[in-house]
């Protein structure tokens, strides 16, 4: 199965295909939390190959002092290896100060690196990783692992 496609609410599917986005994300280390929300856009090169956009929009809803929101230009690609296994490289053309926060550009303030892999269990059950850095400002200072799983009902 395409696994990029269980990944939204589809409104349109083929080479180009939108769907809306959201997901909601805690930091046990900051213990902060938010939500993002936006257009999950993709675009097939190949049946394998795609490029996409997805989640602009980043509000901090939860934990202590000010609650940054930022509009996020985020481009990746991916690639479905097969039926079970999906990897994915992405990176930010920018970050957009909404409230309490920094405006960033790519190449001039940031170079922001993430890959990762989705695994699919089942047709309901799903896991992955992601390993992030920013190669411009000192890679291995900026690095963060992440794990997620996903449940479909």
């Amino acid at each position: 199965g395409d696994v990029y496609k269980r990944q939204g609410f589809g409104f349109s599917e083929g080479s180009l295909a939108i769907a809306a986005d959201g997901d909601f994300s805690y930091d046990l280390q900051s213990e902060t939390g938010g939500i993002g929300l936006g257009a999950r856009v993709r675009y097939k090169i190949t049946p394998a190959l795609g490029l996409y956009t997805r989640r602009q929009l980043v509000m901090n809803l939860i934990g202590d002092g000010q609650k940054p929101a930022e509009l996020h230009l985020p481009l990746g690609a991916g690639y479905q290896v097969n039926d079970q296994l999906y990897a994915f490289a992405e990176t930010e053309l920018a970050q957009l100060n909404l409230r309490h926060s920094t405006t960033l550009a790519i190449f001039a303030d940031y170079l922001p690196l993430t890959v990762g892999a989705v695994y699919v269990v089942s047709p309901k059950l799903e896991f992955g990783g992601t390993l992030y850095t920013d190669l411009r400002n000192s890679a291995f200072d900026a690095l963060s692992i992440g794990g997620f799983g996903r449940a479909y009902f």
